[in-house]
């Protein structure tokens, strides 16, 4: 892969702020929701507890593993709980753009990532404490190093990818 021109970062910069700008807004008018307060409340325990309560929740454990050291450094207050789907939403916005970027070129990423960023379900993900974002950038993500794997075979490559098929599935 080459090295990104500067152009290429400004982009990629824009992309993440004007979707982080973007999901902000409103981010704390609507009160946390039933589901999200479950997320909160397990991601608070310790990781012993965390996967205790997974043997019997509808939901996986790895969003309330992913989210207890966020909750441990920034607390559990609406807007600090937000901002972590606010933030994955805004790094999915930038793996779609380099992903179609590099699949498709700049025409389809910049017309994706505009679609993206004004997507009504997208944003409302964006605000829930829940692991919908999660899952889409994964899952992005795990798009990409599967095309990866078809271009050039690399045990290395099968290793990431392996890993973003267990996170989704340990995700929902």
């Amino acid at each position: 892969m080459s090295k990104p021109k500067i152009n290429d970062i400004y982009i990629i910069a824009l992309v993440f702020l004007v979707n982080f700008s973007f999901k902000l807004l409103n981010l704390t008018h609507e009160p946390i929701w039933y589901d999200e307060c479950f997320s909160i409340f397990y991601s608070q325990g310790s990781i012993n507890e965390i996967l205790t309560v997974s043997k019997w929740d509808i939901n996986p454990p790895f969003f309330n593993l992913f989210l207890h050291p966020w909750v441990k450094i920034f607390g559990t207050s609406e807007l600090s709980m937000r901002m972590v789907p606010v933030i994955l939403s805004s790094l999915t916005a930038v793996t779609l753009y380099l992903f179609l970027n590099r699949y498709t070129g700049f025409r389809a990423a910049i017309t994706a990532s505009v679609l993206y960023l004004f997507s009504s379900i997208s944003f409302f993900y964006a605000q829930e404490v829940r692991g919908y974002t999660l899952i889409l950038f994964v899952s992005i993500v795990s798009i990409w190093l599967f095309i990866k794997l078809m271009e050039k075979p690399s045990y290395l490559t099968s290793i990431f990818l392996g890993g973003t098929y267990y996170v989704l599935i340990m995700t929902h």
